[in-house]
């Protein structure tokens, strides 16, 4: 059963922070000296749960001058009420969440407090709907001010800083920021692939990716074919299922869908966590290896389809020479009409895709201008991946053109991947990817204000912690 909304509890579980606060102590104060003519200094694109521990985080760490902007209502940011057709998270319940450890903010304390006490231990698996009604609320109660329905429209570097260039609904404005970091999610520096055969032979009305907000209940009575057996395919076809259709037919290339997760051998905290600093040849072969075998969908999301007896696994099909005719598809091999096709086949990451880098992408470093992998690993999707520095930073395309404002320029999405090994912005990376980019952030602005903040360490304080007199009584006589 889901949690419904209760404002006493909140009001409870309100009372719980701010009494855990005194107890700790409240955040630091803001450190950072405010650079002239900026507004912030840590601007981030996005307003999901990545986006909410940044700014969590980093004011735990005294940068208090942090705002996150995202381009949906309230309510609505990430995934997890549209796009996402999971039943319930993918990952351990007991994995580090936006709270980044601090209990009273955890989706347990959120959970126990609605549900009764101890109810988080009868629970298996996160449910979906409950996760990101608990974002709505830990955005709330962290008071970390999102500012919703803002888009960014595109960035102009100056100096090392950025004018970001913001609209909302009839308004465009610009405000700078010494920092930004992209923290909106997989499509945030990538976009949905479509298959051409899938593009250039039918019209928009007749296919969706599953990154699309698919209106399922219009296909019921309906054929529906999806593209691909990772998770998200096989979630659409369990949702168009459940929604009505008359029948769902998922095309797979291979023989066999993965069944086998093969990072799974790199599932530990060191392999994971410096991932990042190894040779770039062995970070690509790793990357390359897995993109290549394919990931296994979760055991449940396949389960959920064995009671459908209208959905057919169609292995080894090749979906090209497709056509329509007569207002349905035609497959080109013997096989059903279809009415509809889900493109359950994922993500480009390029950064040369998100308009609002259109500016500035084209001077920034992707791995294949800086790794040439041999003839057996050739992968032109990993290539236009951007090459990361250690603080998730872009780099110059040329290492010989100076670039200030490439450092201070961050890819906290699923586009570090290939740099960092992991998939950046999905919980089971929040521990480590969290607190290393507000590390890396903490450390970088202390450096760069090193002649600020020497002045001010070499400042001799003038109010004393009591008056001189108070030794008094505990002098020894002079001598006489």
């Amino acid at each position: 059963m889901s949690v419904i909304r209760d404002d006493a509890i909140e009001n409870a579980l309100q009372q719980g922070i701010e009494r855990t606060l005194r107890y700790r102590g409240a955040p630091p104060d803001n450190w950072v000296e405010p650079a002239a003519g900026t507004d912030h200094d840590v601007l981030i694109v996005g307003g999901g749960q990545n986006a909410l521990a940044l700014v969590w985080t980093l004011r735990h760490l005294g940068i208090r001058r942090v705002t996150a902007i995202e381009a949906k209502p309230a309510g609505q940011a990430g995934i997890w009420h549209d796009t996402a057709r999971m039943r319930t998270l993918r990952t351990q319940k007991t994995l580090t969440g936006p709270d980044m450890g601090f209990t009273p903010l955890s989706f347990a304390t959120w959970y126990d407090a609605h549900q009764g006490e101890g109810a988080f231990d009868s629970v298996g698996q996160i449910d979906r709907i409950d996760w990101g009604n608990y974002l709505s609320w830990f955005e709330q109660a962290a008071h970390i001010g999102v500012r919703h329905e803002i888009r960014v429209a595109g960035l102009s570097p100056e100096g090392a800083f950025f004018r970001v260039h913001l609209e909302s609904p009839g308004r465009t404005w610009t405000e700078v920021a010494r920092k930004v970091v992209f923290a909106n999610g997989i499509g945030g520096l990538g976009q949905p692939v479509l298959p051409a055969f899938l593009t250039q032979a039918l019209p928009p009305a007749h296919y969706g990716h599953t990154a699309d907000r698919l209106d399922f209940e219009a296909l019921r009575g309906r054929s529906v074919g999806i593209i691909g057996s990772a998770a998200s395919a096989f979630d659409a076809a369990a949702v168009a299922l459940e929604q009505g259709a008359a029948d769902v037919h998922m095309f797979c290339r291979k023989d066999i869908p993965p069944t086998l997760q093969i990072n799974k051998s790199r599932n530990y905290i060191a392999a994971q966590d410096r991932f990042f600093t190894l040779p770039d040849a062995l970070r690509w072969t790793l990357f390359d290896r897995a993109q290549k075998a394919g990931t296994a969908p979760p055991a449940d999301s396949v389960r959920r389809l064995l009671g459908h007896a209208n959905f057919r696994l169609h292995t080894g099909r090749d979906l090209s020479g497709l056509s329509l005719e007569g207002g349905r598809i035609r497959l080109p091999f013997d096989g059903p009409a279809l009415d509809f096709i889900v493109a359950g086949t994922g993500y480009a990451q390029d950064a040369n895709t998100c308009t609002a880098l259109s500016g500035v992408s084209h001077r920034l470093a992707q791995w294949s201008d800086r790794h040439r992998p041999g003839q057996d690993e050739a992968n032109a999707i990993l290539s236009r991946y951007p090459y990361l520095g250690a603080a998730f930073e872009f780099l110059p395309k040329d290492p010989a053109e100076p670039l200030p404002w490439a450092g201070n320029l961050h890819a906290f999405t699923p586009a570090a991947g290939l740099s960092f090994g992991r998939y950046i912005g999905d919980v089971p990376s929040m521990r480590f990817a969290v607190n290393h980019l507000s590390q890396a952030v903490f450390d970088s602005f202390f450096r760069e204000d090193l002649a600020v903040h020497e002045r001010r360490m070499r400042v001799v304080p003038e109010d004393r912690e009591f008056d001189p007199s108070l030794y008094a009584p505990l002098l020894s006589p002079p001598a006489p």
